[in-house]
């Protein structure tokens, strides 16, 4: 946390005296299918597993916000599902907070924040492979993109680090909006309207797999894997973009689907909603109190208060933040705000 602090003095101080350069905004690659083959859609029969599952999610807080900049705080979540005495428990968990600021216009600032999110989650998640065997399950919220440095990219070094130990790596998405069908509207909606039109004719069971969406293009769009529908769980209506490591899919079709089946085992609690257990678990994992959140608040404020930079930044605080008076609240963490994380 000291480190996170001395960096968001020196970044706001950059913007302070006017030295501050924009970052390079990175835009998620959008997808659009033409043409839905029924030859797409495959059976998935949940079957249970003997694998660990990592999965690794993380969140962000709004601490203080102008029109220019935000001040956030993040909650980097892990939480390792086993089964143990025939039962699937937590064996471990943990979580790693950062404060962090975005110096940006607010149209380009959420594309920033998922950058930094998805830095602290390839970092926690290569910091607990070790924990892991092959065959084994490494699962993050989000689509597989990688490469270097923080341009809204997972590190390349968690695929390989995956890849060499033989773990199997799986993006699922909470929510995937830049996938479209032919005629611009959302793809995903679309394809679960066709697998349910499929399993009232008997031609699909209750869980299934469209692969694929899109192959790997790991050459031109750093795209490590083939970007897939899933439904995992019979009780579900929901479907959701997973997005399945090249390297399993290059095993064969079989050991795709049986990989994509284990997690469908694990997809079934009703708290869920279809989504995988493991996912939703670190997702709870990555709430912060508002208590915790207004320690930070305080902790950021006199930090930028000893630098002699607050004054001025409540200035702008306060051009940018009469909506949230309007509204009679007193912290910029009690608005919600526009964007998903």
């Amino acid at each position: 946390m000291e480190l996170d602090l001395k960096k968001c003095v020196e970044e706001m101080k950059k913007y302070v005296e006017g030295e501050h350069s924009p970052p390079p905004v990175s835009f998620e690659t959008t997808f659009t299918v033409d043409n839905i083959h029924i030859s797409c859609f495959h059976d998935l029969k949940p079957e249970d597993s003997e694998a660990r599952f990592l999965s690794v999610d993380a969140s962000s807080y709004l601490l203080m916000k102008a029109n220019n900049w935000r001040i956030g705080v993040s909650r980097c979540a892990y939480v390792l599902v086993e089964k143990i005495n025939g039962k699937w428990v937590i064996s471990e968990e943990g979580c790693i907070d950062h404060i962090f600021p975005t110096i940006a216009p607010v149209n380009q600032r959420k594309f920033l924040i998922w950058a930094k999110l998805r830095e602290y989650e390839s970092s926690l998640a290569l910091s607990l492979l070790e924990k892991l065997e092959p065959e084994d399950f490494c699962l993050v919220d989000g689509a597989a993109f990688f490469g270097f440095g923080s341009k809204g990219k997972y590190s390349i070094d968690l695929y390989n680090e995956c890849f060499k130990r033989g773990i199997r790596l799986l993006m699922v998405s909470k929510n995937s909006p830049g996938l479209y069908s032919k005629k611009r509207q959302d793809l995903l909606a679309t394809l679960n309207m066709y697998g349910t039109l499929l399993q009232k004719d008997g031609k699909l069971g209750k869980c299934w797999i469209y692969h694929p969406i899109q192959r790997a293009r790991i050459d031109c769009e750093d795209l490590y894997g083939d970007v897939t529908c899933v439904k995992l769980s019979p009780s579900s209506s929901r479907v959701f973009r997973c997005d399945v490591a090249e390297y399993i899919v290059k095993k064969g079709k079989d050991y795709m689907l049986k990989t994509v089946s284990e997690l469908s085992n694990l997809s079934m609690d009703a708290r869920c909603n279809g989504y995988p257990a493991p996912l939703f678990l670190a997702h709870e994992r990555t709430r912060i109190p508002k208590a915790k959140l207004l320690e930070y608040h305080e902790l950021v404020q006199k930090t930028l208060a000893k630098e002699g930079l607050l004054d001025f930044l409540l200035l702008e605080v306060d051009v940018a933040s009469f909506r949230r008076h309007l509204l009679g609240l007193t912290f910029d963490f009690e608005l919600l705000e526009d964007f998903e994380v």
